[in-house]
């Protein structure tokens, strides 16, 4: 929501895969709020842009005057999902329900409810309560959006409510007479710390992973379920390719049937997951070693893992200064949500593993035999594709320590 400039190297510095993203929500065409939103849009995946179409509009032309593209080329670098006010959108299990606030331009807020808890977000606007009862004494605010700022946001499990100045944002003064209740669920944004009364109760969301609010919720039936399908049919190699959906000579028919299977095999996904297995690991243990043979496919949930190969490590820190054990690990040799290794199980029963995988954090990995995957998959289709990918993956762990052994 609203991402800042350079959100996306934040997170790659944060060890946060930007595959979790799916879509970006743009609140308003003010700078501060949707200056980073065109950094996400035109990343490496087509994510959706989620916001009224009156905002969408501006956002277009905006951007499409800035970058000197035209609107109906810019519009097709992402999926517009229209937030309609009054109407909630179930998104990836959770409930969406928008606002407008009072700004001076077009600015929505919202609420995000999923297992039983709600995250209140305001967006800028105002909220003083005398004057809302004075928009409402004059005509301005009908009777049900006065009340909606007066009491409808302090009722939810987290609230993130803006803090700028009046008189197109809320006061600090507002939120200082809430009850304790409130305060507690409460953190306040768009402003900064010397703003905030130490004597108020009153508390900022700060900045950073470490400071990563969490509402322990339930998740919803499937929901687990859900994120294996999510995972596995994301994987390039494996997904059905955009050209081959887009034939013209397809009907809609061999198009669901084409978004049901995956490229070389011969059963519906579900049939494959099936298959399927979750394991989980402790940091700093090694999933696969280095000459073993290869039992298993590996795509990764959760975690952050690290492909070694400590011969070339050995041979490389002799050679460089004693202060190898500071350096931090390339980033080329971490492999994050949606990536996958162990895959030259699929290309030969029997084959050796080529490079060891260790545990960077904790890890939950979905997994496949190559016993239970040969019977799905051709593997003549799949050999040539899985060894491109077999020697990238070494590529980018020794490349790094190569160029490191010759230069630093």
């Amino acid at each position: 929501m609203d991402p800042p400039v350079n959100s996306l190297v934040l997170l790659h510095e944060s060890g946060i895969s930007s595959r979790l993203i799916r879509g970006v929500i743009v609140t308003h065409c003010h700078a501060d709020h949707d200056s980073g939103a065109l950094q996400w849009l035109l990343n490496e995946r087509k994510l959706e842009l989620i916001t009224t179409p009156t905002i969408a509009g501006s956002f277009l032309r905006k951007y499409s005057a800035l970058v000197g593209v035209r609107k109906e080329t810019l519009s097709q670098l992402w999926v517009f999902r229209p937030a309609i006010l009054g109407e909630p959108m179930r998104y990836r299990g959770a409930e969406l329900s928008f606002h407008y606030g009072v700004h001076t331009i077009p600015a929505i807020g919202f609420t995000a409810s999923y297992g039983g808890k709600s995250i209140f977000y305001s967006g800028d606007t105002c909220n003083i309560p005398a004057k809302m009862n004075e928009f409402h004494d004059k005509g301005i605010m009908p009777a049900g959006r006065r009340d909606f700022f007066l009491k409808d946001d302090w009722r939810h499990s987290l609230i993130l409510h803006e803090a700028g100045v009046p008189p197109i944002h809320t006061p600090i003064e507002v939120f200082a007479s809430l009850p304790d209740d409130v305060k507690n669920r409460l953190y306040l944004v768009h402003t900064s710390e010397k703003n905030v009364p130490l004597e108020s109760g009153l508390k900022m969301a700060k900045p950073g992973v470490a400071n990563t609010l969490e509402l322990v919720s339930e998740e919803p039936p499937f929901a687990f379920a859900a994120r294996v399908v999510e995972l596995f049919t994301d994987l390039d190699l494996l997904s059905v390719s955009s050209e081959q959906e887009n034939l013209s000579n397809v009907t809609g028919q061999q198009k669901a049937g084409l978004q049901k299977r995956i490229i070389g095999t011969s059963l519906p996904l579900g049939d494959l997951l099936l298959c399927a297995a979750v394991e989980s690991f402790d940091i700093g243990e090694t999933v696969i070693t280095k000459g073993e043979v290869g039992e298993k496919f590996y795509i990764i949930m959760e975690g952050i893992v690290c492909i070694v190969d400590r011969e070339v490590e050995k041979q490389t820190k002799t050679e460089k200064s004693k202060d190898w054990d500071s350096i931090n690990p390339q980033a080329s040799n971490l492999l994050q949500h949606g990536d996958f290794f162990g895959e030259q199980a699929l290309v030969n029963e029997g084959t050796s593993n080529m490079l060891s995988i260790e545990l960077n954090v904790g890890a939950l990995l979905l997994f496949f035999f190559f016993s239970d995957l040969s019977s799905f998959f051709n593997l003549f289709v799949l050999c040539f594709c899985l060894s491109l990918f077999i020697l990238l993956q070494i590529a980018r762990v020794l490349l790094p320590l190569w160029h490191g052994r010759h230069y630093v």
